[in-house]
């Protein structure tokens, strides 16, 4: 999506000496998300050249074209905001030309629900086109609390980690197979290296269990941790301030990244 991973990676400052990855963006950063993210977001929901091809094709405004790719206010525009700021995060974390991954909101059968299957998923490939055992999958599940409810993001980000391990994880590679038969945006032989896991080396695996809290119910959320935590899985606590403001000004932002 064309952020700078150097810059990035400084968004997430991770507090020293805790079991878990606790990350309290600083509010100036957050701020600067609707400008700096508008056509990051954008472009995670279609590329520019079929935002391009499909406004001349139907004779409709771009803006038209894109509206039709995003999400509506509520659950699961939060829900798509925690999972992309969780893609830039987890792609943050390994040197850029050797990580890909899957923009799986381009491929939401209706901008109204999420994505299927695992969160968020980066493949990464130091010795690509050539399969190594320093191959890894990295997989997030995500969960977001944006208001004053009684959800318990950090358990069931926990809880729904699992899923991936089991059996989800696998799940979504074959899915993306099936989409990549259809859609050229897909690599299919990058998604094929970790399917074929016998014609390969081995690779590895690294889990995260996310949380993506407003600042201000960090504190009650952290408190409902509960040990031990899962060695196979990272834990990670990301707060942003006015979370639900943030990301609402982040997708109108985005929308204002094209013409009427």
């Amino acid at each position: 999506m064309e952020i700078d991973t150097a810059v990035a990676v400084q968004w997430f400052p991770k507090e020293p000496d805790k079991p878990y990855a606790l990350i309290r963006v600083p509010p100036n950063v957050s701020a600067a998300w609707p400008a700096q993210l508008a056509t990051a977001f954008r472009r995670a929901y279609i590329s520019d050249q079929k935002l391009d091809e499909m406004a001349a094709f139907r004779k409709r405004p771009r803006k038209e074209v894109l509206e039709a790719q995003l999400p509506d206010a509520g659950p699961v525009m939060a829900g798509d905001f925690g999972e992309i700021l969780v893609y830039l995060y987890q792609g943050s974390s390994k040197t850029p030309e050797n990580v890909s991954g899957q923009k799986k909101w381009r491929l939401k059968e209706t901008r109204t629900h999420a994505a299927p299957y695992s969160d968020v998923v980066h493949f990464h490939l130091p010795n690509w086109p050539n399969p190594s055992a320093d191959d890894q999958l990295m997989c997030s599940e995500v969960k977001v609390k944006a208001t004053n409810t009684n959800a318990d993001p950090i358990a069931d980000a926990r809880r729904d980690s699992k899923k991936d391990w089991v059996s989800r994880l696998a799940k979504t590679l074959v899915w993306l197979q099936e989409r990549a038969l259809t859609n050229a945006e897909i690599d299919i032989q990058q998604v094929e290296r970790f399917l074929d896991a016998t014609d390969h080396p081995a690779y590895g695996k690294k889990f995260h269990a996310v949380a993506v809290v407003d600042s201000q119910y960090l504190d009650a959320e952290l408190a409902k941790i509960i040990q031990p935590l899962d060695a196979d899985c990272e834990l990670v606590v990301i707060a942003v301030s006015t979370l639900q403001k943030t990301y609402s000004a982040v997708y109108e932002a985005c929308l204002s990244t094209v013409e009427a």
